[in-house]
């Protein structure tokens, strides 16, 4: 059977009535097993897939492990085989709708998310239990009935625990977006249950707050800030989430897997106390796992304010020996105390997840104006913090959109003619062209290579989406 219609056709024993859903891989019907008379949901692989036998193996293998699982917030299988050439799954059928489509509809409610996420939670530590790791937990692959129950399905990547050649490439499997940490570095042998307690978390934070911890506008982007940063706090975001609600969601959160949860249990008896009233279990950190994850998550602002304080300790230095006088002093330790607001100003605004990309915009001109005006109160265009200026340059890529690193050339340039222009006022006997010429010159050239890597690296983030498992 090449490409099947969207409904009204007979496959094998099942009568195929209309299509329900759709994935990366497969095509969901609802149809009706006429020999039983009981309505299932039919998986079949998509007709536009040339099914390779890895393709063919990985689509029985996820009903291998779903048929195993016996549990009511797990979605039964009843039967995998093929007919007329097409390969197909028969489950149980859920009358509802996926939790995504479920929290959009009934608002994003943090008590009803620590509900749902408790029930959810219970059904994937039973299926660690039968020492199965689900591995692509999202909300697309989670059903909620109309009596609001959730239920676990699309095995699909699934990993079981007691084979050991499974998955041992190290291949990078998981949707983009909601793969822990050690799927995204493909670190197979730290992959087991806490694996999925990290997308439970990711699944919960969503769920309490309506966006992605690690918002971004490309896949590469999300997966980079899940291994070099911290997700935002969630009360920086909807205050009113309940803080025992917030440390669950933080530790299910953490990079490293022996810092979370060690089981979907203690994640679900946590959920459990939130929503009696109760005090959580999971334990306070210490202030220096506390400390690394305000650094991780306030990268860019902790670099500025080290970069400060170092600054003006070597300022201090030089006014206590005599190289620089107290007016020099202040005018310096006020730049930099306007700096050190603007910024603190500028990233607690990024953590609210708004305006993101006006507010990067205005970091990178606060950041220009500020350096060129100690630049201007210092020695100009001789003094060694112009080296600021590539780094500032080769750091925009780090925001991965090019369109901020042209923004910060245009502004470097801009920025370096006014020193330019200080320059012949200040130094009138001296000929600093040819120093100008290799300046402007350089910054052109770091411009044009640190946006072709940030091209490059988001063209390779589109082929990732394009070819992760949905």
């Amino acid at each position: 059977m090449h490409a099947p219609p969207a409904g009204g056709f007979t496959l094998g024993r099942y009568l195929v009535e209309e299509e329900i859903g759709r994935g990366g891989m497969g095509v969901v019907y609802r149809a009706r097993q006429q020999d039983l008379d009981r309505p299932v949901a039919l998986k079949l692989i998509l007709p536009s897939h040339l099914a390779s036998p890895d393709q063919v193996r990985r689509f029985h293998a996820e009903a291998q492990a779903a048929a195993r699982a016996r549990h009511p917030g797990i979605v039964e299988v009843y039967e995998t085989g093929s007919a007329q050439g097409q390969h197909f799954i028969a489950m149980e059928l859920i009358d509802g709708r996926s939790l995504d489509d479920w929290m959009e509809e009934r608002g994003h409610d943090a008590m009803e998310a620590a509900r749902l996420l408790g029930a959810i939670a219970r059904a994937v530590d039973y299926l660690h239990s039968l020492g199965i790791v689900h591995r692509d937990l999202k909300p697309s692959n989670i059903l909620v009935d109309r009596q609001g129950n959730p239920h676990v399905t699309d095995f699909g990547l699934a990993k079981v625990l007691a084979e050991p050649g499974a998955s041992a490439s190290g291949a990078l499997v998981g949707t983009p977006g909601y793969m822990a940490p050690e799927q995204v570095s493909a670190a197979v042998g730290e992959i087991g249950p806490r694996t999925d307690v990290y997308g439970l978390g990711t699944i919960l934070d969503e769920g309490c707050s309506g966006a992605h911890p690690f918002e971004a506008d490309s896949a590469m982007a999300v997966l980079l800030k899940m291994l070099e940063s911290e997700p935002a706090r969630l009360t920086t975001v909807v205050p009113a989430v309940p803080r025992d609600l917030e440390a669950v969601c933080m530790r299910c959160l953490e990079r490293s897997p022996g810092d979370r949860y060690a089981t979907a249990a203690e994640l679900a008896d946590d959920l459990d106390r939130v929503l009696a009233g109760d005090p959580v279990e999971t334990r306070t950190r210490s202030l220096l796992h506390r400390s690394r994850r305000w650094i991780r998550r306030h990268t860019a602002l902790a670099a500025r304010l080290l970069a400060f304080v170092v600054f003006f300790g070597v300022t201090l230095v030089n006014f206590g020996s005599g190289v620089v006088d107290g007016g020099f002093l202040t005018r310096i330790g006020v730049l930099l105390l306007v700096w050190s607001a603007g910024s603190l100003a500028l990233d607690a605004l990024l953590s609210r997840g708004r305006r993101a990309d006006l507010l990067r915009h205005a970091w990178a001109t606060v950041d220009l104006l500020l350096l060129t005006a100690i630049l201007l109160v210092a020695d100009g265009a001789r003094s060694p913090l112009l080296l600021v200026y590539p780094l500032l340059l080769a750091g925009s890529g780090l925001w991965w959109q090019v369109g901020m690193v042209r923004f910060m050339t245009v502004g470097v340039l801009v920025s370096y003619g006014v020193l330019m222009v200080d320059a012949r006022w200040r130094f009138p006997g001296e000929s600093l062209a040819d120093h100008h010429l290799i300046f402007v010159a350089v910054m052109v050239v770091l411009g044009v290579v640190v946006g072709q890597q940030v091209r490059r690296t988001r063209s390779l983030g589109r082929l990732l989406a394009r070819r992760a498992p949905l």
